[in-house]
């Protein structure tokens, strides 16, 4: 239910500053708009949001904002899944770099510190709708991940637990792909060590100036 706003995102002045344009997209499940809105997503992740998402990428690029050959994805937590998701539904990234991910929404549950939001926004559980969380689980559609993938997560992140990025990353190894993890060991969630805030950023923008060919 977050929302971009006004207020100061260091990740976006940092890609800005680098010469990228950044897209911030407030889709449904959001709280931007209405309590109808945000509950659009209600069993529906990587449905409406992904649709939603996709939209704001086609419209910076009608506007000449974004170089359709040029796009990068990024996201923490929710925003990890839906990185993870991005990057199994379609090719159109030249790289991703997902934080705090969720790939496995079934393996993921009463492992992390809010189950009933989980079961609330999941759709279920596994014992009721077990093929209804993997149908919406990345891991689900690893192999189709054509993009170069870096994971970052806390070692002892409890919200979306560090397994969720392990399985993620083995999964894309094993089948070949192009993928690094990153652990930051003493870390929840958030990450609370301002050197590991000031290398979360810069590992990201060093993936993407790599693969945009940009020198830093």
């Amino acid at each position: 239910a977050g929302a971009f706003g006004s207020n100061f995102m260091y990740q976006s002045q940092i890609m800005a500053a680098k010469g990228f344009a950044v897209l911030g997209v407030n889709p449904r499940g959001s709280s931007t708009y209405s309590q109808e809105f945000m509950d659009a997503v209600v069993g529906d992740w990587g449905g409406k949001d992904y649709l939603d998402i996709m939209a704001g990428v086609d419209e910076v690029i009608a506007r000449g904002v974004a170089d359709p050959h040029n796009l990068f994805v990024t996201g923490w937590s929710y925003g990890g899944y839906m990185t993870s998701w991005v990057a199994t539904q379609t090719s159109r990234f030249k790289a991703a770099v997902g934080g705090a991910i969720i790939s496995d929404r079934y393996s993921m549950y009463a492992t992390e510190d809010i189950v009933l939001t989980g079961e609330h926004y999941f759709g279920g559980n596994p014992w009721d709708d077990g093929d209804k969380l993997l149908s919406r689980s990345p891991l689900t559609y690893v192999a189709n991940v054509t993009t170069p993938f870096m994971v970052l997560h806390g070692e002892m992140d409890v919200r979306c637990p560090t397994t969720q990025g392990e399985e993620f990353y083995t999964a894309l190894k094993r089948l070949g792909k192009t993928a690094v993890f990153v652990r930051y060991p003493g870390e929840y969630h958030g990450f609370g060590r301002l050197s590991h805030r000031i290398d979360r950023f810069k590992r990201t923008a060093a993936w993407f100036e790599y693969y945009a060919g940009k020198k830093s």
